[in-house]
């Protein structure tokens, strides 16, 4: 196996209380199957992924700030002939993933935290042509999710910890034929009670 991976990050303070990181990955990964000649070009595998990652991180006064995330995935994958250094492309995958966040201070160690998510995923395969050289791209299915939720917090130090928090996820895939399937709904309610003695 042998991986290549590059993640550089830019962390920038344009104004007070006012932070934006960018960064980004190129990741590469082979892999090698001490089999047979024949056997090892039909196993051998290549990954390849790509990825920026965006954050903003805002201040607004001294009891609210806001959270910006943003996230990009290229993903690919395919059959690797390493006598020729051909690769033969299997699939590729695009994800797409973001997160607001506002958290307030409504009273002194009592917090809001309202958000919302949205992420998306699309999957092609490759087939080869039947009339001309070449892989064609097919697209397979896409999934898109959005999450609202809001946690409810309360601190008392050294002893007292109360989270509740609520959030509904969406979710709707895509298919190859273009029919949309029924979105689902999932509701979770969550509370956390930590007290020490």
């Amino acid at each position: 196996m042998r991986i290549l991976q590059l993640l550089p990050q830019i962390v920038i303070t344009p104004l007070p209380g006012v932070t934006l990181q960018q960064g980004f990955g190129v990741r590469a990964t082979y892999i090698d199957y001490d089999f047979p000649e024949s056997i090892s070009r039909r196993r051998s595998l290549v990954f390849r992924d790509f990825t920026v990652i965006d954050s903003l991180a805002a201040r607004f006064s001294r009891r609210t700030h806001m959270n910006l995330y943003y996230k990009l995935t290229l993903e690919e994958r395919g059959a690797l002939d390493w006598e020729r250094w051909l690769q033969t492309p299997q699939t590729t995958v695009h994800r797409h993933a973001a997160v607001l966040t506002f958290r307030h201070e409504l009273a002194k160690n009592f917090y809001v935290a309202p958000s919302a998510s949205y992420y998306r995923e699309n999957n092609w395969s490759f087939q080869r042509r039947s009339t001309a050289p070449g892989y064609q791209k097919v697209f397979n299915y896409g999934q898109g999710i959005v999450t609202p939720a809001i946690v409810i917090s309360y601190l008392r130090p050294p002893n007292t910890l109360l989270i509740l928090s609520a959030r509904r996820q969406i979710s709707r895939r895509f298919r190859a034929q273009g029919a949309e399937a029924q979105d689902v709904l999932i509701d979770t309610f969550h509370m956390t009670i930590q007290w020490a003695i």
